[in-house]
């Protein structure tokens, strides 16, 4: 029987559950079947502080500087993707 990471398992399924060993048998070599789905952190769930403020430092000095693409300029080139001349993409200031 399959277990949900994948595996086999020597348990039965019955209302959504597993039954019997529990264990996986396959490629997590015997885990336990919760152990072998428990979710991994993703890559954005990590905090690093100092690189927030960077970023946040680099952000407002484009903004300070007038480095910026309007919205209107990017809503008009998403929108023409689906065309057949698709806009060029837009540069700062437009």
């Amino acid at each position: 029987m399959m277990a949900p990471c994948g595996g086999i398992t020597g348990g039965e399924r019955e209302g959504g559950g597993w039954l019997g060993a529990g264990r996986c048998f396959s490629w997590c070599n015997g885990h336990d079947i919760v152990a072998a789905m428990e979710p991994k952190q993703a890559l954005f769930d990590t905090i690093n502080p100092a690189a927030e403020a960077a970023a946040d430092a680099r952000a407002e000095a484009d903004v300070r500087e007038g480095r910026l693409i309007s919205h209107a300029a990017v809503k008009r080139w998403i929108a023409s993707w689906g065309s057949a001349v698709p806009l060029a993409r837009p540069e700062v200031g437009a």
